[in-house]
């Protein structure tokens, strides 16, 4: 199959399809397709990538909604009254402006009135699952963040309890887990009155040495 770049015939085409919908046109009828072969007002297989890096979301809407309610203009596929670039548009939008995805869908829903857009095909029901599939896997990511969130949060705060005794008997190697889960260096030294005697000064210097790296300025004295 051809595939098209966005020339500047389909660019000015796709910019007045947005200039109609933005002003209300009365009509769409006016905007007439150039590209033979195609029974959408433009191709199917342009770059759509394109459009997303040009084109605001409001514009991106609107040419979704021009397309839509161009078709209902006209019954007559061979006049561009086909809505066939609403699906690659719509996984654009997706793409682009997931948190708007659902309340798009259900708009394509309520107002495309050609159904049978690709064969054996209902386009309404199949980005409407495209939709509620995108808000579930929404939603679980959001419920996985939190989670995760969550979770580091509590390993923090008992890193940071833990952090003092693991400094004061000088085992280097908990203390770094302790840091990596999130431990407060700065707090748990507030509750360590100093390095202890008893640590040798290898383990000392050590200790000292990975503590400052953490922006802390203490010295072997």
């Amino acid at each position: 199959m051809e595939h098209y770049n966005i020339d500047k015939d389909i660019l000015d085409i796709v910019n007045a399809l947005i200039k109609a919908e933005l002003e209300n046109a009365p009509s769409f009828l006016h905007i007439e397709k150039n590209v033979r072969g195609y029974q959408s007002i433009i191709p199917c297989n342009i770059d759509f990538g394109y459009l997303g890096e040009i084109f605001s979301e409001i514009e991106l809407k609107a040419l979704i909604h021009a397309i839509i309610n161009r078709s209902r203009e006209t019954s007559a596929p061979s006049s561009g009254g086909s809505t066939s670039p609403v699906n690659s548009l719509y996984c654009l939008y997706c793409t682009l402006y997931p948190e708007n995805g659902y309340e798009m869908a259900r708009w394509i829903h309520e107002n495309t009135v050609n159904l049978r857009y690709e064969p054996g095909l209902n386009p309404s029901e199949k980005i409407s699952k495209q939709a509620d599939s995108k808000r579930r896997n929404l939603l679980e990511q959001e419920r996985q963040t939190i989670t995760k969130r969550e979770k580091h949060v509590r390993e923090s705060k008992k890193a940071t309890i833990n952090l003092p005794n693991a400094i004061q008997r000088g085992d280097l190697k908990a203390v770094k887990v302790m840091i990596e889960k999130g431990g407060d260096i700065e707090q748990a030294l507030l509750e360590v009155d100093s390095l202890r005697s008893l640590m040798n000064e290898q383990t000392k210097t050590a200790m000292i040495e990975y503590l400052n790296l953490h922006g802390l300025k203490l010295n072997n004295e």
